[in-house]
């Protein structure tokens, strides 16, 4: 196998093409030569603006954190490191610019939902002879019900445990439904809103390119 620093140099008046052999500058159609100036110009662009971008989150966040720091030391409340790592809502003083931070969390389920699963399959035995309802059954078989890719939908499984069902085993069921969850992941999310005039609303200052 080839090491990419072993590859020979491109000649000046060659283009590599896409099976990686040297083409003369003079064989290649002069459209073919401008579409691939015009591709690398604008990915050359596009790479700057992600780094500017990225740049720009980083000095946001930081202009946050030493914000909080600041309005905590009123209360006599010594900074903590990660400042925004809550979800927060920051104003302007006349109220129509706004920077929101939210955290956003991955979770999954671990090897006790099989044991809040177990639990409540026993609490259906138990209510076979009483008039079950049948919503709460449906909502027990679509929450454990797995997709194509193996994964479990974890927003259904919650939503079971605001069902007030008192009995001991399905509390249990809860609580284990509860432990078995564990954050794999965090992600601080910044997002700017400006008041508009003309819809009479708070408006997401969009950075994505797509969404403009």
């Amino acid at each position: 196998m080839t090491n990419e620093s072993d590859k020979p140099t491109c000649p000046a008046n060659c283009r590599e093409d896409h099976a990686g052999r040297y083409v003369p500058i003079s064989k290649i159609k002069p459209v073919d030569l401008y579409r691939d100036e015009t591709v690398r110009a604008l990915v050359m662009r596009a790479k700057e603006a992600q780094q500017n971008l990225l740049a720009f989150k980083r000095a946001a966040k930081e202009t946050i954190d030493a914000f909080i720091g600041l309005s905590l030391t009123e209360w006599g409340v010594v900074q903590q490191s990660n400042a925004s790592k809550g979800n927060l809502s920051l104003r302007s003083y006349d109220g129509r610019q706004m920077v929101k931070i939210a955290i956003g969390e991955t979770f999954v389920f671990d090897e006790q939902l099989q044991a809040a699963k177990h639990l409540i399959d026993e609490c259906f035995m138990e209510w076979v002879t009483a008039k079950t309802d049948e919503n709460l059954k449906v909502a027990v078989l679509n929450a454990f019900q797995v997709s194509k890719e193996g994964k479990i939908d974890i927003r259904r499984v919650l939503e079971l445990r605001s069902y007030k069902i008192e009995h001991p085993k399905w509390k249990k069921a809860m609580d284990a439904i509860t432990a078995s969850l564990t954050v794999i992941s965090s992600k601080a999310y910044i997002r700017f809103y400006e008041y508009n005039d003309k819809t009479e609303k708070m408006e997401h200052i969009s950075l994505d390119m797509a969404a403009l």
